[in-house]
């Protein structure tokens, strides 16, 4: 496989087309070809927008050109977007932060532009890799991993559940959420059904910055979180506060690290593909301790987790936990 570990050193760089790009003009038919496109009448472009879980979201120029991953010597040329504008995450998080060159959707399916294979797809097939790609999303080291097979590698110890859902998403089904306080291994359960969890199917999704919870879910999730308040704990910033003027609403507080060890770890339990020699446990628990899900902004906390409406959506406060491998071949994460 081939990792990528180094940001790039220029936080301003940008995309350079001159002399390989080619813009898709507004006549072509890729800018006819979704809902999302849009004509540049002043330059003759295509636009596109895209919107995310979060409501942050980019708009950007179609342009073809090739496209490689280091340590890969082969690469895809297909359409993509030189970004020109973003928009902030609900959480009030910038979309792109210093460091950073773009976004790259690594989504199931089709190239979402011009409907031939994803990036990824063209890039493994190129190299002659397996179709599996890996995420760590956390802060302090971040990576990403092309075609190493850790699913077939018994060193390597993994919890394994199938994909479900659509073709465009990676899905997933969670047994149950629960919350648990002061270190406890297991916590207390939701109470939730296994449809009201899973209808719409939960993704795994690294474009989404916050952990979402359908309504349903997240207002069972505040209802517990006031429970804990009725009986004694303190938790600042949501205990004795209006949903609006709390830490899940539009401010943020100064917390110490002993309060913010007062808000529970939240553990989904998820469904798993049956246990093998080198997986030899079963169904297994995803824990998003307190010290994730509370994002700390310059010494000012904001909750991580929010509504995402009618879909559960777990995205980087959810995968900064975890090593998150995508096995499309066999459609298991």
């Amino acid at each position: 496989g081939a990792s990528c570990t180094t940001c790039i050193p220029e936080p301003s760089a940008r995309y350079n087309p001159s002399g390989s790009a080619t813009y898709a003009t507004c006549n072509s038919d890729i800018c006819s070809g979704t809902d999302n496109t849009q004509c540049d009448a002043s330059s003759n472009t295509c636009l596109e927008t895209v919107t995310y879980g979060d409501q942050s979201g980019v708009t950007a120029y179609l342009v073809r050109d090739s496209i490689g991953v280091g340590g890969l010597s082969v690469k895809a040329n297909m359409y993509f977007g030189e970004i020109i504008s973003t928009r902030n995450t609900t959480g009030g998080g910038t979309f792109l932060v210093g460091g950073q060159a773009g976004i790259v959707g690594v989504g199931y399916g089709s190239n979402f532009y011009d409907n031939g294979p994803n990036i990824l797809e063209q890039i493994t097939n190129a190299n002659k890799l397996p179709n599996i790609f890996s995420l760590c999303v956390n802060y302090q080291q971040p990576f990403m991993s092309l075609g190493e097979n850790y699913f077939g590698n018994p060193s390597f110890m993994f919890g394994k559940t199938a994909v479900t859902g659509d073709s465009s998403h990676y899905g997933i089904y969670i047994n149950n959420i629960y919350l648990a306080y002061d270190g406890a291994s297991q916590g207390v359960s939701l109470g939730l059904s296994g449809n009201t969890i899973n209808n719409p199917t939960p993704f795994v999704d690294s474009g989404t910055s916050l952990l979402l919870l359908s309504d349903s879910v997240f207002g069972t999730f505040l209802n517990a979180l006031q429970s804990a308040c009725n009986s004694g704990r303190n938790l600042v910033g949501f205990c004795g506060k209006k949903l609006s003027d709390s830490i899940f609403g539009d401010y943020s507080f100064v917390l110490t690290s002993s309060q913010v060890a007062q808000y529970p770890t939240v553990q989904f339990t998820i469904d798993c593909i049956s246990s093998t020699t080198a997986f030899p446990t079963a169904c297994f628990s995803m824990n998003v301790p307190p010290q994730s899900w509370l994002i700390n902004s310059n010494g000012y906390y904001y909750a991580g987790i929010n509504s995402g409406q009618s879909r559960t959506i777990l995205g980087d406060v959810f995968m900064q936990n975890f090593h998150v491998v995508f096995d499309r071949k066999r459609d298991y994460l």
